[in-house]
């Protein structure tokens, strides 16, 4: 078994936290020393917790907390709900200095840090086929050699909402990415995580 496929193994053995709805992410953070960890997507920070739970060198959390319009943008009831979750998950980070907020949409933020940073990133932003395709296209080149990028919904669902419907794109968005990148080191971690290992260059 190579590295990739041992992280891979590793990732598929962590618990599932039924009461939130993530995996507990500390084994793996812990054994493969993740220093440097980020999250599109944070809403009320639920795996971000989780993510964290190890102390880590820098973890960026990332989103917008923002009525935009798109529909695509599933948790945006009112821009006052999005105010009073930004406010309570700053307060709740208040007293991690490592934990670095940005209140911004994935694309801008994305241009704040310089390739192979991250050993672990986590995408649970935009969910429409176009927004997760340009989140894996902005952020793969971000992790380090050997890290993860990894992300939520790996499922057929179609989302209803005060803004409309519409379909999970992430199934689409992922596996073209793996495909067009001839990516060897993909896997769907139960239940709906996808996780891709950037294999090293030889």
């Amino acid at each position: 078994m190579n590295d990739a496929q041992e992280k891979i193994q590793t990732l598929k053995s962590l618990k599932f936290n039924h009461a939130r709805g993530q995996l507990t992410w500390k084994n793996y953070m812990e054994k493969y020393r993740c220093e440097n960890v980020c999250e599109l997507g944070v809403d009320r920070g639920f795996n971000f917790v989780l993510m964290i739970d190890h102390q880590p060198k820098l973890a960026v959390a990332v989103d917008p907390w923002m009525v935009d319009g798109n529909p695509a943008n599933i948790n945006c009831i009112s821009q006052k709900k999005m105010d009073g979750r930004y406010s309570k998950f700053k307060l709740r980070m208040k007293s991690k200095p490592f934990v670095k907020i940005y209140r911004d949409f994935s694309y801008n933020v994305v241009k704040e840090f310089e390739d192979e940073f991250f050993d672990f990133i986590f995408i649970d932003a935009e969910h429409s086929y176009e927004g997760v395709a340009r989140d894996i296209s902005d952020w793969y080149p971000k992790v380090k050699e050997g890290g993860v990028l990894c992300g939520h919904d790996y499922v057929e669902f179609t989302a209803k909402g005060e803004l409309g419907e519409y379909d999970f794109g992430v199934i689409k968005a992922v596996d073209e990415f793996v495909e067009k990148n001839n990516i060897k080191t993909f896997s769907v971690i139960p239940p709906t995580t996808w996780a891709i290992i950037k294999e090293r260059k030889i």
